[in-house]
């Protein structure tokens, strides 16, 4: 009879031990202190469970294994302790109400939820400006990667006219090549020689022809009329 009194008590005890455990409240990190930073729903990305028999469990004793990890961020919960760098993202922020559930190793503070989930989140100390996990580290490490090319992609386009034809037909057309020019030179040599009369014997006057159009001329006709 008496262990049975013994163990409705043990009950009764347990129980008003969990209805009193509660979420500290979030408060300012101070350097080299526990503060609390509020009750979420998820942990971060990168969260490390800390390897310990779940009787030992409380925030005093989950803060100290991670400072010895070099951690900034403990977070408790019912299914142990974590380890993180950051804390969970902002929009994973809740209601201290719904971080209910009792530390087993201290009964009266509050070790995240169990329905629904809820972690119990605290700064170690070790930093006073830890960021939330809201993904923007990842996605500035992505549009960063992505170098822009070299040569911008305009200047390999041609450039063209006020016609509509490029720049490199525009100078291949008002250019003539070597081989026209040449050409053009030949024919040109070519019509100039035909067109230069050759000088023959019939074109050019003998200096010994009589020139019947002087005075000497005139006279010598009157004469062979007169004694023909």
């Amino acid at each position: 009879m008496t262990r049975l009194i013994h163990a409705v008590l043990f009950s009764w005890a347990t129980l008003a031990v969990a209805s009193d455990a509660k979420q500290q409240p979030a408060t300012l990190p101070i350097l080299n202190e526990r503060t609390s930073q509020g009750c979420f729903s998820k942990l971060p990305a990168g969260a490390e469970p800390v390897k310990a028999k779940s009787v030992f469990i409380s925030g005093g004793y989950c803060n100290e294994a991670c400072l010895d990890a070099n951690k900034t961020v403990a977070i408790t919960s019912p299914d142990g302790c974590h380890c993180a760098d950051t804390y969970p993202p902002e929009s994973a922020l809740v209601k201290d109400t719904q971080c209910n559930y009792p530390c087993p190793a201290y009964p009266m503070e509050a070790c995240g939820g169990k329905d629904p989930v809820a972690y119990s989140v605290f700064n170690t100390g070790l930093e006073l400006v830890v960021d939330n996990d809201d993904g923007k580290t990842e996605a500035s490490t992505t549009i960063s990667s992505i170098t822009p090319p070299s040569t911008p992609l305009s200047s390999k386009l041609p450039s063209t006219t006020t016609d509509g034809t490029t720049a490199d037909e525009a100078t291949a057309v008002s250019t003539p090549t070597k081989g026209v020019a040449a050409e053009g030179t030949s024919a040109d040599s070519t019509n100039g020689a035909q067109s230069t009369p050759s000088a023959t014997g019939t074109d050019v006057p003998s200096a010994a022809a009589p020139r019947l159009s002087s005075p000497v001329g005139k006279f010598v006709r009157m004469f062979k009329v007169f004694f023909s």
